[in-house]
């Protein structure tokens, strides 16, 4: 006969083992409601919805609050960072980012999209005295910058449609989107032309173009960019660097196992 103690040793590993496994659930199916959870684990929706909420409670998933639907949440990049810097996009994504900075003499960056802002994971920054200072772990509005636009243009859109709908676009500058129609219509002329474009949009004085990475499931996992002053840039500038940026992210997606091609283009001589 077991023991007080030993039945509530074995009850705390049986919610362990049924927490690990929403997570996965989420890994594979990115977001799901709680009945959805409860059906694909053959569990009660009431245990599921404990669950969930210890989870949530601990940052280990997210909730939308509009669709209330679930998501892994920031909690598992964190504890994951090594193993992420190892193995994951940003080890991955660094030679690539180091030969793109030494062909635009540009700042570099990396990041994801998270609870409606871009998360910096790597950043490799130009020796120029007038630079942005974001380091990696920094969050910023993703509607304000190339990479979050970029990011929003390849997410689901149901998705991004619930994030406009939960609240306004905060206005960093002059020139920051603030109009959901205008920022909806910025996201499908991403879609049409590849790359996003921030004119001065997260800092005045700053011109940004990002593009998407993608991994081995066609999903975005991450985004990367170029961004300089805007004094110093001339007329073509966007386009020359948009397209290096773009074939980058193909390269990195390619060793991310994604849809990218390995080795796809060659840097443009003198782009700045």
């Amino acid at each position: 006969m077991a023991l007080p103690d030993e039945n509530l040793k074995e009850q705390r590993l049986t919610s362990v083992s049924a927490a690990l496994s929403i997570l996965e659930h989420l890994g594979q199916a990115r977001e799901s409601g709680v009945n959805e959870i409860a059906r694909a684990l053959e569990m009660a929706p009431s245990r599921a919805h404990r669950l969930l909420k210890t989870l949530l409670g601990r940052g280990f998933v997210y909730q939308d609050e509009s669709t209330k639907r679930y998501r892994l949440g920031i909690k598992l990049f964190e504890l994951g960072s090594s193993v992420t810097g190892r193995l994951g996009v940003r080890d991955a994504a660094y030679p690539e980012m180091q030969s793109l900075h030494d062909t635009t003499g540009e700042t570099v960056s990396l990041g994801i999209l998270e609870e409606g802002d871009v998360l910096y994971l790597e950043r490799i920054q130009t020796d120029d005295v007038l630079v942005l200072n974001l380091p990696p772990g920094r969050r910023v509005p993703a509607h304000s910058t190339a990479l979050g636009k970029v990011l929003l243009a390849a997410d689901d859109q149901e998705r991004v449609d619930a994030l406009l709908r939960s609240g306004g676009l905060a206005r960093l500058t002059p020139n920051t989107i603030t109009s959901k129609a205008k920022l909806r219509r910025e996201l499908e002329q991403i879609r049409r032309g590849g790359y996003a474009e921030d004119h001065e949009e997260f800092v005045t004085g700053f011109t940004c173009v990002a593009a998407v990475i993608r991994g081995p499931r066609d999903e975005p996992v991450a985004a990367l960019s170029v961004s300089a002053p805007s004094h110093r840039l001339d007329g073509q500038w966007v386009a020359r660097t948009g397209h290096l940026v773009l074939e980058t992210a193909e390269r990195i997606s390619a060793r991310l196992g994604g849809p990218g091609r390995e080795g796809a283009g060659a840097s443009t001589p003198g782009a700045s």
